[in-house]
């Protein structure tokens, strides 16, 4: 027992990224031993482990999600890293990262260093995609917060506030006079907040996991704009659900750094934030996968964030009581992970 909880080496770990037709029964095993630490607070919905398997098989082979493990010096995985695109607005420029969306280390090789090196091979496949930061959500209190601390990660300030599954369903919006891009360059963004693109294509299929959302006037001129990643939840892949909530699925979207234009006042920039939320959610629930819930990350005492959270009901994320904190790997411990990170991939 005391020789499972040595620490491991960073030569006795290897990462490797796998596609959807590799390593199922050790992906399945890890992503079922991570709901199985939320089994107070989760029911089972009518599945078999072959269907769970085939979710998230497909949701990595639609691009949805990406999937690192840890092989521990040759063996079985012993950990999973689901990662995601994430993109928002940091320090006045337009950035691109990786979301966490889950990271499980194998219950049995708990305490031995490889939550820290599961953060930093994350770190590492957001850097060689040109991301400059690694960010995750983690309720208060929960005990890696203190591993998270050691690799050098920090706590953002801005909160996520939820809308679930019901609350979407009363917004009636079909898009209106809100348009979503598919980001192809940072580039895009600017372009059309500038004003080049003026009017915006055909609405295209929400597919992809990036996009950039932009609210127009009658006249075609910027009024807000938002950006859009795709969440997905490894729980919900395999049938699960948070108790009391119904009919969720893995789809699911974070929007981020939320603008408006200099001309408006604030209360108009009420009036449009409450638009852009209701179009852009409107467009992504018409798209082929759906729009299971929506996370707004805001300042939660900023009027803005509170006017969409009186609105539209929504309080700060939560899976098991507790409000989630969202963080934030970047700058230099961003840069130091990441070579720990390269240092893992399995040659």
């Amino acid at each position: 027992m005391t020789m499972n909880k040595e620490k491991l080496g960073i030569h006795e770990v290897s990462g490797q990224f796998i596609c959807s037709s590799q390593a199922m029964d050790d992906v399945y095993r890890l992503a079922f031993q991570q709901a199985a630490l939320h089994a107070e607070n989760l029911h089972w919905l009518p599945d078999v482990p072959e269907e769970g398997k085939q979710r998230i098989a497909l949701a990595l082979k639609e691009d949805r999600l990406e999937a690192g493990v840890l092989n521990q010096a040759g063996e079985v995985y012993a950990g999973l890293i689901l990662l995601s695109p994430l993109w928002m607005m940091k320090e006045g420029s337009l950035q691109s990262g990786m979301q966490m969306d889950d990271v499980i280390v194998d219950k049995a090789q708990r305490g031995r260093n490889l939550g820290q090196y599961a953060i930093s091979y994350a770190a590492f496949q957001s850097s060689r995609k040109g991301g400059r930061f690694l960010g995750w959500e983690c309720e208060e209190g929960n005990s890696a917060s203190k591993v998270y601390e050691i690799v050098g990660a920090h706590k953002r300030r801005e909160k996520p506030f939820r809308l679930a599954k019901e609350d979407i369903d009363k917004i009636k919006s079909d898009g209106g006079n809100t348009s979503i891009f598919r980001v192809e360059s940072m580039s895009d963004i600017f372009n059309k907040k500038a004003g080049v693109f003026p009017t915006a294509p055909g609405i295209r299929d929400p597919i992809s996991n990036l996009y950039d959302s932009i609210l127009y006037d009658e006249n075609g001129f910027f009024q807000a704009g938002c950006l859009v990643s795709q969440r997905i939840s490894v729980l919900r892949t395999l049938g699960y659900k948070p108790d009391g909530i119904h009919e969720e699925s893995p789809t699911g979207y974070q929007i981020e750094s939320i603008d408006f234009s200099k001309n408006l006042s604030q209360k108009q920039v009420d009036i449009a934030a409450v638009k852009l939320i209701d179009q852009t959610v409107g467009i992504l629930r018409k798209g082929e996968k759906g729009c299971d819930f929506v996370d707004i990350v805001g300042y939660p005492q900023d009027r803005t964030m509170l006017t969409l959270a009186e609105h539209y009901g929504a309080a700060v994320t939560s899976y098991t009581g507790s409000p989630s904190t969202l963080w934030m790997l970047d700058g230099s411990s961003f840069k130091k992970a990441a070579m720990t990170g390269a240092k893992l991939e399995l040659k």
